[in-house]
């Protein structure tokens, strides 16, 4: 089983790492037989899934739902949920509690929008142990901000 330690050496080896994103049991039990690294429970589900236009719509208790899901489908696959929109932005303790329940669905870490503003919040997080990823590129969560 590939772990959350096995990405930093990957990175500092240069070695890719592959990640798909995956919302349900039945997909990533298949993914859970491939050699891809890490399984992504993206915020996207709001659109793929559940037919909504945007991720903004998802919440924290569908991404637990859908964590929860894909960790049934692949035990040996490193997990890392999204948080969902302003998930991350209320106080400490609610974005803590979030995070709380997408780890205990099934996550390996957490994945975080956005970092300015954030990092009281990823400090606190990484010092109590949970892997916190960024998010480079692309912004859906931002759509208003940017159309």
């Amino acid at each position: 089983m590939k772990t959350v330690p096995d990405f930093q050496k990957w990175k500092v080896a240069r070695t890719p790492i592959t990640m798909v994103t995956c919302y349900d049991a039945a997909t990533s039990k298949i993914l859970n037989e491939t050699s891809v690294d890490a399984l992504l429970v993206g915020d996207s589900c709001a659109m793929v899934v559940h037919g909504y236009d945007s991720t903004i719509h998802a919440t924290v208790e569908m991404m637990v739902t859908h964590t929860a899901a894909t960790r049934r489908g692949a035990p040996d696959k490193v997990i890392v949920a999204d948080m969902p929109f302003l998930s991350y932005r209320g106080s400490i303790d609610a974005s803590t509690q979030a995070v709380s329940e997408l780890m205990r669905a099934g996550a390996n870490a957490v994945k975080v929008e956005r970092s300015k503003g954030n990092c009281e919040l990823i400090s606190r997080l990484v010092e109590a142990g949970i892997p916190v990823m960024g998010h480079l590129g692309l912004t859906p969560q931002s759509i208003h901000e940017f159309g």
